[in-house]
């Protein structure tokens, strides 16, 4: 039987768990395959990571803690109820993001890795290292789009699936752009014929409305309004409503967006980049590559011309197969 550590859980209390466990089974179901780590308490409900609080859940009742009724589903207007035009993506945002994540024909490991329950794959930052201009803006509807045909092709109704977006940004002038283009771009290239309810996230105060929250359909914000110096201990509730989050040029601030992530227990966190290193020159090397849009591509399909090398080795960043065989 083999039983992947999340990223959020120390080793030495996996092996821990391991050892107090001889046949481990789901606490629900008793089945013995495809188990998972999960908190009995949330920790966005202050539950700890101390063994006491951990148990062994199977993938299906992993994912169906999150389930919300399909009554819910009927009522949200943007990423659900239709099926995007598939043309209507770019070139970068359609191969790299929409097909790479729904494509059967092989054995795709993206399909593997995104059914699993995102509680167990959270914790790090999948990178989408695409030069400027590759319509990286763009990809998030796409990402949104894919994950929940997905989860919907692959496992059905009762799972977990993207009903709202965070996308954070380190300043004001690039938050409101990307704010515009969303009212804007998505009904004029035709991604979707209703624009999304966009909502700007002026400080920490707005996130803790409920009923501002729950009216949008992509929430962006500056990355200072949720962590400043430390973190709020209300942050782990707040990111909860979020499945999918994604952070804009996350070589500003690396530390700090990965800190969020750490409070972001159940969501997909993304970073969208056109120069994946540090301000200071270093590589991002605790990130998760899962694209690249490079010179070559861009040459070919966009003309584009900024470079990013299209080898993960020389980027410094892990690839998939080694989140998948952790």
């Amino acid at each position: 039987m083999s039983i992947k550590k999340p990223a959020w859980l120390k080793r030495e209390n996996f092996l821990r768990m391991l050892e107090q466990n001889d046949f481990p089974e789901c606490a629900e179901c008793k089945i013995r395959l495809d188990l998972t780590i999960d908190h009995r308490t949330p920790r966005s409900r202050g539950g700890s990571d101390e063994l006491s609080n951990l148990q062994f859940l199977c993938f299906t009742c992993n994912r169906k803690k999150y389930t919300k009724p399909d009554s819910y589903w009927a009522n949200t207007p943007f990423y659900w109820d239709k099926e995007p035009d598939e043309v209507k993506f770019n070139t970068a945002q359609l191969e790299e993001v929409y097909l790479k994540l729904l494509d059967n024909k092989f054995d795709n490991p993206y399909i593997k890795l995104f059914t699993r329950p995102w509680s167990s794959i959270s914790g790090v930052i999948y990178l989408l290292a695409w030069i400027v201009g590759a319509g990286k803006t763009m990809a998030v509807p796409a990402l949104a789009f894919a994950l929940n045909r997905l989860i919907l092709r692959e496992l059905g109704k009762g799972y977990q699936r993207v009903d709202r977006v965070l996308v954070l940004t380190k300043e004001k002038g690039i938050r409101d752009q990307i704010a515009r283009d969303y009212e804007q771009k998505i009904t004029k290239f035709g991604i979707c014929q209703e624009p999304p309810r966009v909502q700007i996230m002026e400080d920490f105060s707005m996130f803790l409305d409920k009923s501002i929250v729950s009216s949008a359909d992509i929430c962006i914000s500056c990355v200072q309004s949720l962590w400043d110096k430390e973190a709020d201990p209300r942050l782990a509730s707040i990111l909860k409503d979020f499945p999918l989050i994604v952070f804009d040029e996350p070589h500003f601030g690396k530390d700090r967006y990965l800190q969020i992530t750490e409070y972001a227990y159940s969501s997909l966190c993304f970073g969208l980049s056109g120069t994946p290193i540090e301000a200071d020159g270093s590589l991002m090397n605790k990130f998760v590559l899962f694209s690249v849009w490079d010179y070559r591509d861009a040459v070919v399909n966009d003309h584009r011309l900024k470079f990013i090398d299209n080898d993960s080795q020389v980027l410094g960043i892990n690839n998939t197969e080694e989140i998948l065989n952790a």
